[in-house]
């Protein structure tokens, strides 16, 4: 009961963050401008693109994940992989981080894989994807750093507003919280009686190592860049949508989808909130006023968002009566 509890408080302070943190940024906006955006200058073919990309990049995850899983006697099927990764974003809506826990039930559930093995091999690739996020921040941070002295240089009230955001107490509040959730993982983690036990350490240590046994490395790599190209292009080819974001540059799409990407790292559901600030705040250095800046970021969130939410409901349902895999190679 205690433990019904305390996952029902998590899932309430998880939404009221969310909640709060998207009342605080569109407090002040007026969405009848966004209606007019929407019924006059707006370009829809380019968020619908936006969103099958959105499903090709969680194909490719699946795809990556399928070569993790895979080992010398076991071949695991391609649909119940897509089917427990696009399930696993849907958890992920609903309750934050639920999403890891959800993938890795489905799988060992249709596939011969114990839970903890699947476990690690979602912490094997989520090491990857931060490789890359970092890889990606240090390409922003290198090639636009000119750019953006000479923009702040002539433009002395940006250099205040990038002061502004890194000491904003939203920011501030974020990346604290981040940091307690972090511990209190960690606590629980060694804590746990379960994991005490040496065989499940052994099976979810021998899930993070599966990555130096892949089979086929350079197709891994090959759907690692598709997955981190794909996020990037949901961000760009929407700039398109708009007349005030369709000049903007490749540089500027990076910028930006690195800027939101850091939001989604916020504990709440689909990044809602956070995820809206940091694409503001990153539009904002390209001289997109903030108005524009909540048009671009509450419709592209939505929509992807959407997509998002109804093909993975559509795979959580579909996942019950899926046969589990008996097969080995």
């Amino acid at each position: 009961m205690r433990k019904i509890f305390q996952n029902r408080l998590k899932y309430i302070l998880f939404l009221a963050i969310g909640v709060a943190t998207f009342y605080y940024i569109y407090r002040d906006f007026d969405f009848a401008v966004l209606q007019e955006q929407l019924s006059n200058d707006f370009q829809y073919r380019w968020v619908i693109l936006a969103m099958f990309m959105a499903i090709m990049s969680h194909l490719f995850r699946s795809l990556r994940w399928n070569l993790v899983l895979d080992t010398d006697t076991r071949k695991v099927k391609k649909m119940n992989s897509f089917l427990s990764v696009m399930s696993s974003y849907f958890m992920n809506l609903i309750v934050p981080r639920m999403g890891e826990i959800s993938r890795c039930a489905s799988i060992s559930k249709t596939e011969k894989i114990s839970f903890t093995e699947a476990l690690g091999t979602v912490i094997s690739e989520r090491i990857i994807d931060m490789i890359m996020l970092m890889i990606l921040t240090l390409v922003v941070v290198i090639g636009q750093s000119s750019k953006l002295m000479d923009f702040i240089h002539q433009n002395p009230e940006i250099g205040n507003k990038v002061t502004h955001f890194i000491l904003n107490p939203f920011v501030i509040s974020v990346l604290v919280l981040l940091g307690i959730a972090s511990i209190y993982l960690g606590y629980k983690l060694l804590k746990s009686e379960r994991l005490k036990k040496i065989a499940l350490v052994q099976s979810f240590f021998q899930g993070v190592m599966s990555i130096k046994n892949i089979q086929h490395p350079w197709r891994f790599i090959t759907y690692t860049l598709a997955i981190w190209f794909l996020y990037f292009a949901m961000d760009y080819v929407c700039f398109f949508a708009f007349d005030f974001s369709s000049d903007l540059s490749i540089m500027a799409g990076i910028t930006v989808f690195i800027f939101g990407s850091y939001g989604m790292v916020a504990p709440v559901q689909g990044g809602m909130g956070p995820w809206h600030f940091m694409t503001v705040e990153a539009l904002a250095l390209y001289n997109i006023d903030k108005t524009d800046g909540l048009i671009f970021a509450l419709v592209v969130h939505t929509a992807i968002t959407l997509i998002t939410f109804i093909t993975g409901g559509i795979c959580t349902l579909v996942l019950p009566f899926v046969t589990p895999n008996e097969k080995t190679k």
